[in-house]
């Protein structure tokens, strides 16, 4: 008798011990289920508030002008993101300026990005920074984006000028990849666009979009002699590649860098003035190690080049 008893007893405790599991991984599972949607909940409402900023920032663009910050700059750090700090300079803002200026603070308010700036352990230049690296991506989509449609008119002017015999020889002389199209056959239309079409923006892209292969590869040699064709018509300092590249400020800065590796500090340096004085508000495509590819705004790239010519 007392072994079935305690037989019955160490069966109850054992089921005892397995209700005991089964309601902790009921409760577990619950937890969890809870969690992720509370953390969809949250995104949905960051992806909100990015869209609310993103909309915003244009218009606070165009009163920027008319704010000044009431402490000096210091206090101006410190404050960061503290709109209400703001004082009118010159000519008011509009009633629709400042109700801009009012969903901006309600936004920080929401985020809690005010109060974060305020904080005295943390240091408001992270996020100065921050913002001023979210402004400038801003910056070169909508730079690049002008350069498109410019791209996009200059070439339907090619067509109107000079019909579709320039513009099947470009659709011949591109290297694109997927083509069907044989290198001789590229070769042949390329030449003849330069014998019949020398000032159509369709010729300069061939050669812009030759250039940039050819630096890419880094075939120097190659990268001059489409540098020196593009320089012989002013027409071509503005072209463009398909993705958004200004080609020539993008050249120029390539062959200084090889210049600059080979010695050759003179020709480095007539190229570095001339990122100065024609492209300085142009970016570059750089790519340093660790970082990847990044755009750089032509002021940060002279500087660079400063350093090195030094």
């Amino acid at each position: 008798m007392k072994k079935d008893s305690s037989l019955k007893i160490s069966i109850c405790v054992g089921l005892f011990a397995v209700a005991i599991c089964a309601i902790t991984a009921l409760y577990s599972y619950h937890a969890y289920d809870s969690s992720r949607d509370i953390q969809k909940a949250h995104q949905q409402s960051l992806d909100t508030l990015h869209h609310d900023v993103a909309r915003l920032e244009a218009t606070l663009a165009e009163i920027g002008h008319k704010l000044a910050p009431a402490q000096d700059q210091t206090d101006r750090t410190a404050v960061g993101l503290n709109l209400k700090k703001l004082k009118p300079r010159g000519s008011q803002p509009s009633a629709s300026q400042l109700q801009t200026l009012q969903q901006m603070e309600q936004i920080l308010d929401a985020t809690g990005l005010a109060q974060l700036a305020e904080n005295e352990n943390v240091d408001p230049r992270i996020l100065q920074q921050m913002y001023d690296e979210y402004a400038q991506r801003n910056q070169i989509a909508s730079y690049r984006q002008q350069l498109l449609q410019k791209d996009g008119e200059r070439l339907g002017a090619d067509r109107e000028n000079y019909g579709e015999d320039l513009m099947s020889l470009y659709e011949l002389a591109r290297h694109r990849r997927g083509s069907d199209t044989d290198r001789e056959t590229r070769e042949k239309a390329f030449e003849e666009m330069l014998e019949k079409y020398p000032d159509a923006y369709a010729t300069a892209k061939i050669i812009a979009e030759r250039a940039v292969r050819s630096a890419f590869r880094n075939k120097t040699t190659a990268v001059e002699d489409y540098y020196q064709l593009l320089r012989q018509n002013d027409k071509f300092a503005t072209v463009t590649t398909d993705r958004g590249m200004e080609v020539m400020p993008n050249i120029e800065h390539y062959l200084a860098q090889q210049y600059l590796r080979n010695g050759r500090i003179e020709d480095a340096r007539v190229l570095r003035d001339s990122l100065e004085l024609n492209f300085y508000d142009s970016y570059i495509l750089t790519r340093e190690p660790g970082t990847g590819w990044k755009w750089l705004p032509v002021s940060q790239v002279v500087s660079k080049l400063d350093q090195q010519i030094k």
